[in-house]
C-alpha cells in the first residue's frame, strides 16, 4: 500500500515563505539552528508521555473492537519549524479511525490531518492504514525558543482493533516519494522534521508492537480455503490458491466467510470489499451456513448475480428510488451476499454456539500489489435506513460495519468482524539444475531414475568417464509479475569435479543463454567473461554477476517468465589418481543459489532462491580391479 504514497513537499516550501513574510512584523530574534542533535521519533504508549520510552513499547494484548490510543513523540531535536510525519499499522489488524496535533508545535498552522486515505484536514494522499499529520509553526519561529534540544507530542493516534494476531507493528512506511527524509537509515522514510528554514533536521525512529487476542465471543471471518471448518485466529495472510500455486496476476483464487460461534441465526447480510485496481471479486455462492436460504441476493461489482433486490445492489452512489443512495457500499470490489432461512426458524437447532460458511467469493488478481487485504466495508455515518446504510451492524465499533448477522426475529446478533491479507508473489526467482552430456544429450538414468556417469576403472586407477564431460546446468526463471534488471548467480560444483578447460576468459568452458526457445542448442548465448569467475577449491565455486540484463545481448530486463542459463563443462578431477571400487557409486551433488534485483547494479527489490542436484558416479572396472581381486590367468586356458 505504500507505493501510492507521495511525499508532501509543502513543508519545506511554506517554512522560508513563513519566516519571509515575518520579517514584515515586530518579533523576537529568532537564534540560528544548527543541525547539532539528532533527535528520535518514538510511538509512546500514553497520549500524555513527556518523554520516548527506552526501546519500543509493547501495546496490549487487546482483543477485537478494543480501541487504543497512542502518542508520536519527537524528543531531543534540534529545534524545529514544522513536520511532516507518517505511522503505518496493518489495517486487517489495526486500522486507525482519528488523529489529532499534540503540543509540540504551539500555533500550528497549513495542518494536514489524513486517516485510511481520507483528508480529516487538509488534503492527503495516502492510503489504508496509514496516517499522516503535517503542520508548521505560523509565527515562522522555532519551538522551544529556537533553543535546543527540543522535545513534544507532535501527534496522536487512536487506533480500532479489528483483527487478532499474535503480533503487528506501528511503524513509518517508506516510498520513493519520501526521498526527503529526517532518517538516514531506511532511505525513503516519510518522516520530515524541518526548522524555520525548512532544513531539514536528522532524526532516529523507533516504532511499536501491539499484540491482539482471539475473540472471546463470536465472529465473522475470511478464510483462505472455501472449505474452512473454523476461523483463523488472526486475520490469514493468503498467498496461494487452493492448489498452492503462489498467487500473482492472472490468478484466481476462493476464500470463504464464515461464521464461528455465534448464536444461532436466521440469517446474514455481509459485504467484503476489496481494492478493485489489485484484486477483482468474479463471484459468489451460498456455503452451508442456512439449511433452507430463501431471499437470496447476491451482488458482485454492483451487479446483481442472484434476486437483485433494488434496495441493496446497484451501488451507484445516487439517491434513486431503488435506495442506491450515499449510504450504498455496494459498487466496484464489493462482494454483497444476504440470505435468510426460509422457515423461519434459527439455524442449528437453535442451540449456541452455531458455526457454518456463510459464503465464498471468488477473486481474480488484477493488478500488481505486495499486498492487500479483504475488508468489510464501513457505510458513511448519518445515511437514512433507505439508502442501504449499514447502521445495524454486528459489530459495535466501529459503528456501521456492513456486517450482519440476525436471528429470525431480526436482532442483530453481537459479532466481531475479521478480514484477512492478500499476498501477490510479485517478484519471484526460481532455480532448476540438470546435467547433460557435450552433446546436450540427458545423462542416462539408473534404476533408480538418478541421472548417472560411468567412472572406468583399471588396477584402482581411474582411467577414464562416460560420459567424458558432464554439463552441469543451472536454470534461473523469473517466475514473479515484474521484470529482473540484475542478478548474481553462485554454482558449487560436485566435488572431485572441476571445470574444463579450466577458467580463464575466452576458454570456453563456461557459457550464459537466454532461454527463449524449446531446445539447449538453439538459444541465443549472452556470454560476457567478464561477469563469470571462478573460485579455486574443491568444491570449486563459479561467479556470475550481471549488474544490469538490458546491457546483454538480451536487449531488455528479465521479463516474467524468462529464463536465462548458466552452463558449466566438467570433467572428473580423480582420472589418474587410485580409488577402491568398494567407494563406488558416489553421489555427487550441485547447488546453485540464485538473487535478482528489480533495477540495475543489485538495487530494488531482492528476490533469491536455491536448488541443487546431484548424479551418480557407478565404477566399471577394466582389466585387473587390483587389490584383494584377482582376475584369472586367460594365458592357462584355452578353448578345445
Amino acid at each position: 500500500m505504500y507505493n501510492r504514497l507521495v511525499k508532501n513537499k509543502r513543508l519545506l516550501v511554506s517554512l522560508p515563505l513563513l519566516l519571509a513574510a515575518s520579517l514584515f512584523f515586530p518579533s523576537y530574534v529568532v537564534p540560528s539552528a544548527h543541525a547539532q542533535f539528532t533527535g528520535l521519533v518514538c510511538i509512546t504508549a500514553s497520549t500524555a508521555a513527556t518523554s520516548c520510552p527506552v526501546s519500543p513499547p509493547s501495546l496490549g494484548p487487546f482483543t477485537v473492537g478494543q480501541t487504543f490510543a497512542v502518542g508520536v513523540f519527537v524528543q531531543g531535536s534540534d529545534a524545529m519549524g514544522g513536520f511532516d510525519i507518517y505511522v503505518a499499522s496493518n489495517p486487517a489488524f489495526v486500522t486507525p479511525v482519528s488523529a489529532a496535533l499534540g503540543s509540540l508545535i504551539v500555533s500550528p498552522s497549513l495542518t494536514s490531518i489524513c486517516v485510511n486515505g481520507s483528508a480529516v484536514i487538509g488534503s492527503c494522499t495516502t492510503g489504508p492504514g496509514v496516517v499522516e499529520v503535517s503542520t508548521i509553526e505560523s509565527s515562522g519561529s522555532n519551538e522551544c525558543g529556537g533553543v535546543s534540544p527540543c522535545s513534544g507530542m507532535a501527534f496522536t493516534i487512536t487506533y480500532s482493533v479489528v483483527g487478532a494476531t499474535p503480533s503487528t507493528s506501528l511503524s513509518y512506511p517508506t516510498a520513493a516519494g519520501c526521498s526527503t527524509s529526517s532518517v538516514s537509515s531506511p532511505p525513503n522514510t516519510c518522516v520530515v522534521i524541518a526548522d524555520n528554514l525548512g532544513t531539514t533536521l536528522p532524526e532516529n525512529i523507533q516504532g511499536a508492537t501491539v499484540t491482539i487476542g482471539a475473540p472471546l465471543g463470536g465472529m465473522v471471518c475470511i478464510t483462505s480455503l472455501p472449505t474452512a471448518t473454523s476461523c483463523p485466529i488472526g486475520a490469514p495472510d493468503i498467498q496461494t490458491d487452493s492448489a498452492g500455486v503462489p498467487l500473482k496476476v492472472g490468478s484466481t483464487f476462493t476464500v470463504g466467510v464464515f461464521v464461528q460461534n455465534s448464536a444461532p441465526m436466521g440469517g446474514f447480510d455481509i459485504y467484503v470489499s476489496a481494492n478493485l485496481s489489485y484484486l477483482k471479486p468474479i463471484s459468489a455462492a451460498l456455503g452451508n451456513l442456512i439449511a433452507h436460504p430463501s431471499s437470496t441476493s447476491i451482488c458482485i461489482n454492483g451487479f446483481s448475480m442472484l434476486g437483485g433486490d433494488p434496495p441493496t445492489c446497484g451501488g451507484d452512489g445516487t439517491a434513486d428510488p431503488g435506495g442506491n443512495g450515499p449510504g450504498d457500499v455496494n459498487g466496484p470490489g464489493v462482494a454483497y451476499v444476504e440470505t435468510l432461512d426460509g422457515t423461519g426458524l434459527n439455524e442449528c437447532g437453535n442451540i449456541s454456539p452455531c458455526s457454518g460458511m456463510a459464503f465464498t467469493i471468488t477473486y481474480a488478481v488484477v493488478g500488481v500489489a505486495p499486498s492487500t487485504n479483504l475488508f468489510f466495508p464501513i457505510s458513511p455515518p448519518g445515511v437514512p435506513m433507505g439508502a442501504s446504510a449499514c447502521m445495524v451492524s454486528s459489530v459495535s465499533s466501529p459503528a456501521n460495519v456492513c456486517c450482519l448477522v440476525a436471528d429470525a426475529q431480526g436482532t442483530t446478533i453481537a459479532l466481531d468482524c475479521q478480514g484477512a491479507n492478500i499476498t501477490q508473489n510479485i517478484n519471484v526467482v526460481q532455480t532448476n539444475k540438470f546435467f547433460t552430456d557435450s552433446s546436450l544429450n540427458p545423462l542416462p538414468l539408473d534404476n533408480h531414475g538418478n541421472p548417472m556417469v560411468s567412472v572406468v576403472l583399471a588396477r584402482g586407477i581411474v582411467q577414464s568417464t562416460n560420459p567424458g564431460q558432464v554439463l552441469a546446468w543451472v536454470n534461473v526463471t523469473n517466475t514473479g509479475s515484474t521484470s529482473l534488471q540484475s542478478l548474481k548467480l553462485n554454482e558449487t560444483l560436485p566435488v572431485d569435479w572441476t571445470v574444463d578447460p579450466p577458467w580463464m576468459p575466452g576458454k570456453g568452458a563456461i557459457h550464459v543463454y537466454y532461454a527463449n526457445t524449446t531446445s539447449l542448442a538453439t538459444n541465443p548465448e549472452i556470454t560476457d567473461p567478464s561477469t563469470i569467475t571462478v573460485t579455486a577449491g574443491n568444491p570449486e565455486v563459479v561467479h556470475l554477476a550481471i549488474s544490469s540484463l538490458s546491457a546483454t545481448a538480451i536487449g531488455h530486463p528479465l521479463l516474467p517468465g524468462q529464463s536465462v542459463l548458466l552452463s558449466v563443462k566438467l570433467t572428473y578431477g580423480l582420472i589418474k589418481t587410485g580409488q577402491s571400487f568398494a567407494s563406488y557409486p558416489r553421489n555427487y551433488t550441485d547447488t546453485a543459489s540464485a538473487v535478482a534485483w528489480t533495477q540495475a547494479s543489485y538495487t530494488g527489490t531482492k528476490v533469491s532462491a536455491t536448488s541443487s542436484g546431484f548424479f551418480v558416479a557407478y565404477a566399471k572396472v577394466v582389466g585387473d580391479p587390483g587389490g584383494d581381486a584377482p582376475i584369472i590367468d586367460v594365458t592357462k586356458y584355452a578353448i578345445v
